[in-house]
């Protein structure tokens, strides 16, 4: 398939999810942390949910959720979709492992995810124990991803979806927008995903040269909150002082999604240009009509993303850095 612009992709999410859903759901291993990608994610997950009038009972992250919620059967749980399906980040495999064991006859749907595994045999063993569960649809963001889920997975209940974060809608992240006043921008991740140097040989030329602000600097307005949250419950880790951070959270999520995402607007809106190692550097720039150039992180995940979604968008390109 071809696909030249985000009310395109828009339109595969709305023709491959919207037969699963069921009036209600849960949505669990919400990004309570401060990656603006994620947010983002989280930001269409919302909207799609809204625009299909669909009551969500409840957000949780992989920490604050509790497994005695009894969950009615018009009920699903929406996992939380991104990066972070491989062995990379085992503890959300871990929690969506123990989703599916506590509730087996549930309809689970794992939003969009770029799944990669080092180890095949990781990998194998993983879908061996969540393919037990019958009423569960995974989401691959991209086509090897897609590929793996069928290879190891429930190829009838496997699907292949774009990012969630085109489902947010341009008025949500134009009003935080600035002029348009600056050249060159390059976003370049710091994580474990980044490439030696991120590959890139050229570093000169640009206005700017940084991660997402909430990971270049210790702390900024929109992360200060959820550090000293997520510090807290590292350092105090007494069930009944974790019990009232997971209220503190649940209640300040929305605030700090708000703040996240405001944040990340600001940051990239005054560039014309974005070269970018981060895959949501490129979404979100080209949510707000940005000229883009994508360049890969550690194990390909932005180039199969590129391959699959946006090689045919105008103002994209990818350069390999490998």
């Amino acid at each position: 398939m071809i696909y030249h612009n985000k009310r395109e992709l828009k339109a595969v999410i709305d023709d491959r999810l919207s037969s699963l859903l069921l009036p209600k759901c849960y949505v669990l291993d919400a990004p309570f942390h401060e990656n603006a990608g994620d947010i983002l994610i989280w930001g269409g997950e919302i909207e799609f949910l809204s625009n299909k009038n669909i009551e969500v009972k409840g957000v949780y992250s992989y920490n604050t959720f509790r497994f005695n919620i009894n969950i009615d059967s018009d009920t699903f749980i929406c996992i939380h979709g991104g990066g972070n399906f491989n062995d990379l980040y085992p503890e959300h495999l871990d929690f969506l492992q123990r989703v599916v064991d506590t509730y087996p006859h549930t309809r689970i749907i794992v939003f969009p995810q770029t799944i990669y595994f080092k180890d095949s045999i990781i990998a194998k063993a993983r879908f061996e124990r969540l393919k037990q569960h019958d009423n569960l649809y995974i989401c691959g963001r991209d086509g090897r991803s897609y590929q793996l889920l069928k290879k190891y997975f429930v190829e009838e209940r496997s699907l292949l979806v774009p990012d969630m974060a085109f489902y947010i809608p341009d008025s949500q992240l134009q009003k935080y927008s600035k002029p348009d006043k600056k050249g060159r921008l390059l976003i370049e991740r710091v994580d474990v995903e980044a490439t030696a140097k991120n590959g890139i040989f050229v570093r000169d030329g640009f206005d700017e040269v940084s991660d997402w602000p909430s990971f270049q600097h210790s702390f900024t307005k929109a992360s200060f909150v959820a550090k000293v949250l997520n510090n807290l419950y590292q350092k105090l880790p007494f069930a009944a002082f974790r019990t009232i951070l997971n209220v503190i959270w649940n209640a300040y999520y929305p605030i700090h999604c708000r703040l996240m995402t405001k944040e990340g607007v600001r940051f990239i809106s005054p560039y014309s240009i974005i070269y970018t190692t981060r895959l949501h550097g490129a979404i979100l720039s080209i949510l707000l009509g940005k000229d883009v150039v994508i360049y890969d992180n550690s194990y390909g995940k932005n180039y199969e993303f590129y391959q699959t979604w946006l090689k045919d968008f105008p103002n994209v390109s990818f350069v390999s850095n490998k």
